[in-house]
């Protein structure tokens, strides 16, 4: 997987890795996980050992230097709206579904601001897409709106979501 947007996010691209997930990334995506949420949101370890084992193919990892930066992941379904009993129940997912979910955006804190995420979900996307899903669904709060609107997502309103007791928005985009 070809990650040539080094220049474009302030670093230097021979030390960039861009992959899909195994499940020897346990440690490191909890861990980063646990950096980017707070507690009541974050995925916990068992969690992730359940969705590397489900569908490890449907995360994005950065690494730089060996040290993984920044990572999306989410599952495929057939059902259009992301729902709280995706995060917790992996067989939900449908490999062959129409729409890929977005459960997480991760970006260590200290490589912010840097066009990372963008830059990650362009790549996360553009993959959806040539694996022929009808778009991708993710729920955020209100402060991340414009972040995904930027990234081609339409706000479709208020999630009926409680996950982490905050309040959430569900966001799409059409391919």
């Amino acid at each position: 997987m070809d990650c040539g947007f080094g220049k474009e996010i302030g670093l230097e691209e021979e030390a960039l890795c861009l992959r899909r997930a195994e499940p020897s990334d346990l440690e490191a995506v909890t861990e980063l996980e646990a950096e980017c949420f707070p507690k009541a949101e974050a995925a916990t370890k068992e969690q992730f050992q359940e969705r590397l084992k489900a569908y490890s193919s449907h995360f994005l990892l950065l690494f730089y230097e060996g040290k993984l930066i920044s990572f999306i992941n989410g599952f495929v379904s057939n059902q259009e709206d992301l729902s709280d009993e995706m995060y917790e129940n992996v067989s939900l997912h449908e490999e062959d579904g129409d729409w890929q979910m977005i459960f997480g955006v991760n970006t260590h804190p200290k490589f912010q601001r840097r066009g990372i995420a963008t830059k990650m979900m362009q790549v996360f996307l553009e993959e959806a897409e040539k694996e022929g899903r009808k778009g991708a669904v993710l729920t955020c709060k209100e402060e991340k709106i414009p972040f995904y609107c930027r990234c081609g997502f339409i706000l479709e309103g208020k999630s009926a979501s409680v996950h982490g007791d905050a309040k959430w928005y569900q966001m799409r985009c059409c391919f």
